[in-house]
């Protein structure tokens, strides 16, 4: 008979196993890594139950997930937002029967609202059959940073698509440079974050939904231990009106720039275009190949077609929220740091 334990230092072993088996990583992917399980896991700020579980049967691993917590800002109830959870990394055996499902429960216990974000078509069967329901459609955008790099985008596509793909995105991209955003607002970096944080996020929650910019939860995110992380508070002249995070890494032989949050006080798509344009040149900076951000609002969206940034991909914002606490008629400001897609 298996057991449901929370994922402990011991056990850190058997889960970079575990995943490895499940998911095969490349030699450069490191979410497997033990360091960096460590530092999702167990080194992450306390929240509603434990960051992982595991379904243990003796001393191996039958069924495993991670799970984010955060609260989600109201913007038709300001104050404490509901406590939130996403399971991910989620995986069973084949024959592990209903382990997996078993540790969805648990979630379903320790939170009051659940959401999926990024998820395999059999995990989306299983979230519709215990009460998610789709609220969003979050699109991803892109910008090919070096001229160089646009021969390599689509490179998995047949030819006749890959050149459809590729005249089409070079064109936006190419049309859109005609019309370069305002002046840019000032990138600040910074080492840590503070309560200013908190100010910009519960300014911006009275315009969509959100998750909580909690200064533990952003300065973990700058302590990732791969790749460039950085964070920046963002000034309008002396006052800061906004944050953002940037994350770099290399993933076969590509130099990719994730734009991790990028968040500001105003629903303003002026405002945005203006930050958005200081986080390019600082990507530039940072000799990226391609840039990528997700665009759950229109402000936002908006701001990414006027930087140059082009669609493509998409991913389904399912939740689960059987007290209606959240609102279903204002946009979700979705963006890498709710789901476990920041690093890989």
């Amino acid at each position: 008979m298996g057991e449901i334990k929370p994922v402990d230092s011991d056990s850190l072993p058997w889960v970079s196993a575990f995943l490895s088996e499940q998911f095969h990583p490349g030699s450069d992917d490191e979410f497997a890594r033990p360091e960096v399980l460590r530092w999702q896991y167990l080194e992450w700020p306390e929240a509603g139950g434990p960051r992982a579980v595991n379904f243990l049967e003796g001393s191996r691993v039958a069924a495993h997930g991670g799970v984010i917590y955060t609260r989600f800002l109201n913007p038709t109830a300001p104050g404490h937002g509901p406590l939130t959870s996403n399971i991910h990394s989620w995986a069973a055996e084949p024959n592990a029967g209903p382990a997996g499902l078993m540790l969805l429960m648990q979630t379903f216990a320790n939170s009051e609202v659940q959401y999926a974000f990024s998820f395999s078509e059999k995990a989306g069967r299983v979230f519709h059959s215990t009460g998610f329901e789709p609220v969003q459609v979050i699109p991803q955008f892109l910008r090919v940073m070096r001229p160089g790099f646009w021969r390599r985008l689509h490179q998995n596509q047949p030819p006749l698509k890959r050149l459809a793909l590729w005249a089409i995105d070079a064109g936006i991209s190419s049309a859109r440079a005609c019309r370069p955003p305002p002046k840019p607002l000032t990138a600040e970096a910074v080492t840590t974050f503070d309560t200013r944080a908190e100010e910009i996020a519960a300014a911006a929650s009275r315009h969509c939904v959100l998750s909580s910019r909690s200064p533990d939860f952003l300065n973990h995110q700058l302590r990732y231990p791969h790749g460039t992380t950085r964070g920046y508070y963002l000034r309008d002249g002396t006052r800061a009106v906004g944050l953002a995070l940037l994350h770099v890494h290399q993933r076969r032989g590509v130099r990719v720039g994730k734009i991790l949050d990028c968040l500001l006080e105003s629903p303003d798509a002026d405002a945005y275009a203006r930050a958005l344009r200081v986080l390019v040149t600082e990507l530039a900076g940072l000799k990226v190949d391609l840039a990528i951000c997700y665009g759950g609002t229109p402000w936002l969206q908006a701001a990414l077609r006027r930087n140059r940034f082009f669609r493509r991909g998409k991913h389904a914002l399912l939740l689960r929220d059987k007290k209606s606490r959240l609102p279903r008629n204002w946009p979700f400001q979705m963006t890498f740091l709710e789901s476990d897609l920041a690093f890989l």
